[in-house]
């Protein structure tokens, strides 16, 4: 069964009261943030993963309508065991309700948090 049917199938049994709609806002802008130095991930992505989840936390950013991390994962030989503190690119992709300030500001956090 592939991935287009199991969606269908898990539609049909969700009930209304799973879904909040909320108003798309007049302005709204979208951002990425890719962790790389001189070409190379800069820091772990369990230390990005962390810091995005602190940055979503509910009710933390309620301007953030939507967001997402993606991790390139790497092939491991056969053998090789994962590093937990692998550094791989990592890029956080959002959608924030206002303008540039708003945008600004976010990332101004985001980033302050994953220094630290």
């Amino acid at each position: 069964m592939g991935f287009a049917r199991w969606w269908r199938l898990q539609l049909r049994h969700c009930h209304r009261a799973d879904f909040e709609a909320f108003d798309l806002p007049d302005d709204a802008h979208s951002f990425n943030v890719t962790f790389l130095t001189n070409g190379k991930p800069d820091r772990s992505a369990i230390d990005i993963l962390q810091c995005w989840e602190n940055v979503i936390a509910p009710d933390r950013r309620p301007e953030l309508i939507g967001t997402n991390l993606k991790i390139v994962a790497r092939h491991l030989e056969e053998g090789e065991k994962p590093d937990p503190n692998a550094r791989l690119e990592c890029t956080f992709n959002g959608y924030v309700a206002g303008g540039k300030r708003e945008v600004e500001y976010l990332i101004r956090e985001f980033l302050a948090s994953s220094i630290s």
